[in-house]
């Protein structure tokens, strides 16, 4: 056993051990590329919580048919199983998850938390183009835009941030301004938040945080790479991203200052 022992210490001298690492992957912000990347340096501690099967295994376990599962039922799943892999010591963890502060009290000084954020009106625009052209029925859309945006859905589309980094609390008694200040008082937890527009910056940060020069690749490209949308439309995009615009700004001034 004392062999063993001294083994693994020069083991460590050698190769010192990478931090354990949350990557929140908030969807079209770039997060699939910078996922891939991540992951390359914890082959053998890994975890990738994967949107479809934990979207049908929340199903089964909450008796929700889809329509049922598109709130917070799935969410909350996800952070069970982010948390089994924090209990089990899985050095990286990443998935469409939402931020939990009773989570992050108890492990954040084991795993440091990243994520990557992109200019809310691009990222609204990106993903209603995305979903609108999936083979797969799993948050696909079926709408037009001009009546997307005009849904529940589409409108709750205009603070993924808030709804991301707010937390899991139960929010329905709170007003936007309440949401919005609590994802930035989440956010400020983080050690590392990216920006689509600025991934240069994001790879020099990650490499100076964690000793590894991560090269992003560009995956999950969107099916539209270029959309057409006249300036009224974007206007009215704007408006409803108005939540996640001011975390976005503040963000910005946060991690890019």
């Amino acid at each position: 056993m004392e062999k063993q022992s001294v083994k693994e210490k020069i083991k460590h001298l050698i190769t010192p051990r990478k931090p354990n690492i949350f990557f929140m992957h908030i969807p079209k912000t770039g997060g699939t590329s910078v996922n891939s990347a991540i992951i390359q340096f914890y082959r053998r501690s890994s975890y990738y919580i994967d949107p479809i099967i934990s979207q049908k295994a929340a199903g089964i376990l909450y008796d929700l048919d889809d329509s049922s599962m598109i709130g917070k039922p799935k969410f909350r799943f996800r952070e069970h199983l982010m948390l089994y892999e924090m209990v089990k010591g899985t050095q990286y963890i990443s998935g469409h998850v939402n931020f939990n502060l009773d989570i992050w009290n108890v492990y954040h000084s084991q795993y440091a938390y990243v994520t990557v954020l992109r200019d809310p009106v691009n990222r609204y625009i990106s993903q209603y183009f995305f979903d609108a052209f999936k083979k797969s029925e799993h948050a696909r859309v079926n709408e037009d835009l001009e009546d997307f945006i005009k849904l529940k859905r589409g409108k709750k589309r205009g603070y993924s941030y808030i709804t991301y980094l707010a937390g899991s609390a139960n929010h329905s008694n709170w007003s936007m301004i309440e949401r919005i200040q609590t994802a930035k008082n989440n956010l400020s937890k983080f050690q590392v938040v990216g920006f689509l527009e600025n991934m240069d910056v994001f790879v020099s940060v990650f490499k100076s945080k964690f000793g590894l020069n991560i090269r992003v690749p560009y995956k999950n490209k969107n099916p539209v790479s270029h959309p057409k949308i006249d300036g009224n439309m974007v206007d009215k995009i704007r408006k409803i991203c108005e939540p996640d615009i001011e975390l976005y700004e503040y963000a910005r001034e946060t991690f890019l200052s």
